[in-house]
């Protein structure tokens, strides 16, 4: 709609939908594919006279350790970005943890708390639980939320369809 002032999330959402918002949304930040140096960020700061107020944000060390700036809330506000991330944080319980059962199978708790386990000499770990009792439905079973689960032969057809469309490219 011409003429109406959209809030971030309807102008990503009908960026999304491929309809025209108010204003094309801004992300600055959200990923490291869309971050700022550090460097370039307190550059960016001293021109603009912005001072950053602490926030609740959680440190994100994937993005700091990189060399990319956390920008604050109040400086992302004042830009009007319109997109923020979404960070996924490690469960602080249960610790990962290592040993051996059994004097001869090395089992993994990770911070996820699945069990997994290599026995001697392997080099491959197998997930025990909760993972273990997980199961594929059966086959003939209903598709899930309208989607028809892939099947093997599905994706063979699609090899052999790509492999000759390869071959013309080819030639």
């Amino acid at each position: 709609m011409k003429g109406t002032t959209y809030t971030s999330r309807q102008r990503v959402l009908e960026t999304l939908n491929r309809c025209e918002p108010d204003r094309i949304p801004l992300d600055l930040g959200s990923s490291i594919e869309t971050g700022m140096t550090t460097q370039a960020y307190r550059g960016l700061i001293d021109f603009l006279g912005l001072t950053e107020e602490p926030d609740d944000t959680l440190p994100n060390l994937f993005v700091t350790a990189g060399g990319f700036a956390q920008i604050p809330e109040n400086v992302l506000r004042h830009l009007k970005v319109d997109v923020r991330g979404a960070l996924i944080q490690l469960p602080s319980e249960p610790e990962p943890a290592i040993g051996f059962e059994n004097g001869n199978t090395l089992v993994y708790y990770d911070e996820w708390g699945i069990k997994w386990r290599s026995r001697r000499p392997a080099c491959t770990w197998t997930p025990l639980e909760p993972l273990s009792r997980a199961r594929s439905p059966p086959s003939g079973s209903p598709s899930i939320r309208g989607r028809t689960p892939i099947r093997r032969e599905d994706t063979s057809a699609f090899a052999r369809r790509s492999s000759g469309s390869a071959a013309r490219d080819a030639r």
